[in-house]
């Protein structure tokens, strides 16, 4: 009788802890206080073990079906944010931006029978003691799926002012294939943010909040437009540069021959096939004499050159001829070499650019 009283005792207990752990999204009453629609996107499904799968099978069968209806209530909020959106007068002024990117994410959505893996999406499941019922619930808080998503557009805001900031300092430097390059990546990241700024408002995050991104976008966007503009119109040019400095390779000339012609639109580029311009420079220095007057003595040099000039399109050389150029400084000969090459850097300069705007 003991034994009998001791295993209905058992049971009891058993049955107890069993529903004293029931979670709290397996009873609708207290899933709706617990997960209110206004604050998660759920879903919930329910299954017996089949006979021919395991318990782990059937789990995984229901964490996907639970996962399916939460998305599935994603894509009912979506398309009412965009019904939403496509008959209101926008959160911007630019309300073009609003009505292409939703309609677009619309669209990409329903080609898709899975959405991408929403951000803090989480799943549980729970069987029922004594029976081969299982039950899942798949979740997602929308404040921190908006919170992931703004950061996200705001890292790729970052790489956008970053690559625009890198590309005006290589238009700057003559380097515009470079900078081009360089804006290629604002394309890319500009689709990340367009992406990750369609999910805000199917989780909730306020149209005031949202206008003001998107007007950070479209100034963004503005920015790349008109560098990138810019870039367009530029004559390409390729500088061979060979040049000494007192008996010393001097292997920086190139870039200070780039520096002269800052000032005008060109392109600087390392292919032949790519020019419009061809520059070729052969620079050398020799010692010329020393003369002291007083207690001062002056160091003379001179700093020859072999400009070439040719139009890659025709094949013309518009401009071939030999400048020297003198320079003194008391010193000594290495000064004066600095100082002739002074005076002929911007002589360089100014016949580039004489010749390129005249052909």
């Amino acid at each position: 009788m003991r034994k009998i009283v001791f295993i209905i005792g058992l049971l009891v207990c058993s049955w107890l802890y069993a529903q004293d752990n029931v979670p709290d999204w397996y009873n609708p009453q207290m899933r709706a206080m617990v997960y209110p629609l206004e604050t998660y996107f759920e879903g919930f499904v329910t299954g017996e073990i089949q006979s021919n799968e395991t318990v782990e099978s059937a789990y995984n069968r229901l964490k996907v079906a639970a996962r399916a209806e939460a998305i599935s209530s994603i894509c009912i909020s979506i398309e009412h944010t965009i019904d939403q959106k496509r008959y209101s007068t926008g959160v911007t002024t630019k309300t073009d931006f609003n009505e292409t990117v939703y309609e677009t994410f619309l669209n990409s959505t329903k080609m898709h029978s899975v959405i991408e893996d929403i951000p803090g999406l989480q799943i549980e499941v729970w069987r029922q003691p004594q029976t081969n019922t299982v039950a899942a619930f798949a979740w997602v808080k929308k404040s921190n799926a908006c919170s992931y998503y703004k950061k996200q557009i705001q890292l790729s805001f970052g790489k956008i002012r970053s690559a625009l900031s890198v590309a005006e300092y290589l238009e700057s430097a003559g380097e515009k294939i470079k900078a081009k390059t360089e804006l290629e990546k604002v394309e890319s990241e500009m689709q990340n943010a367009d992406k990750a700024l369609a999910w805000l408002p199917v989780f909730g995050y306020s149209d005031e909040s949202l206008s003001e991104l998107i007007e950070e976008r479209n100034e963004l966007e503005q920015t790349y437009k008109q560098k990138i503009g810019s870039l367009s119109h530029a004559t390409s040019i390729y500088i061979c540069c060979q040049a000494e400095k007192c008996g010393q390779d001097y292997p920086n000339y190139e870039n200070i021959i780039k520096g002269e012609l800052n000032d005008m639109d060109v392109n600087f580029v390392d292919s032949l096939n790519a020019a419009d311009w061809t520059i070729k420079v052969t620079c050398k220095s020799r010692e010329y004499n020393k003369q002291t007057f007083g207690q001062v003595t002056s160091y003379f040099a001179f700093v020859e050159a072999s400009l070439s000039i040719q139009k890659m399109t025709t094949k013309q050389i518009v401009y071939e001829d030999l400048i020297s150029v003198k320079g003194s400084h008391t010193l000594g000969y290495d000064e004066a070499v600095r100082s002739a090459y002074k005076e002929l850097n911007p002589q360089i300069g100014e016949i580039i650019k004489t010749q390129v705007q005249h052909y």
